[in-house]
């Protein structure tokens, strides 16, 4: 009596399981790929597929003194480019030329004012940078003395 095994009778029907994973794989990659362009995926730019945002542009940026002393205060003023209003930025003043930013605003105003009072005396150098949504940056910087004591 003769013993017949399934497998004996359909190998010949399906290819190895080698030979299919590749395609099958390569299939489902590109139809994942295909949705997600399809779909609208978000780009590298960050701002869901739109055009990639221009490099914010700072207009002014000064210092005015309120206070003259050891300890003097200091105004900055700035003005932003106001061409796409509806732009998110985010500005940030160091104002000791530490690396340390001393003031944030994550909604930043087209022109704005900040005021900062020193402890020593010496020569500072401010740096304004403002940021968009696509981490694309301006920096501009200003030099302040803050005088000290005459004894």
């Amino acid at each position: 009596m003769k013993t017949c095994r399934l497998k004996d009778n359909v190998s010949g029907l399906f290819p190895q399981r080698e030979e299919w994973i590749p395609p099958v794989v390569a299939i489902m990659l590109t139809t994942l790929t295909f949705a997600l362009f399809a779909c609208g995926a978000p780009d590298q730019t960050g701002n869901d597929g739109e055009e990639p945002l221009p490099k914010p542009e700072i207009l002014s940026f000064e210092v005015d003194t309120v206070e003259d002393a050891p300890g003097g205060t200091r105004e900055f003023t700035w003005t932003l480019d106001e061409s796409d209003e509806s732009e998110l930025l985010e500005c940030t003043i160091d104002a000791t030329d530490d690396g340390e930013a001393e003031f944030t605003d994550d909604d930043c105003p087209h022109e704005g004012t900040w005021q900062y009072q020193y402890d020593d005396a010496g020569t500072y150098e401010a740096r304004l940078t403002v940021a968009n949504l696509d981490d694309k940056e301006a920096t501009e910087t200003v030099e302040i003395d803050i005088p000290g004591f005459d004894f």
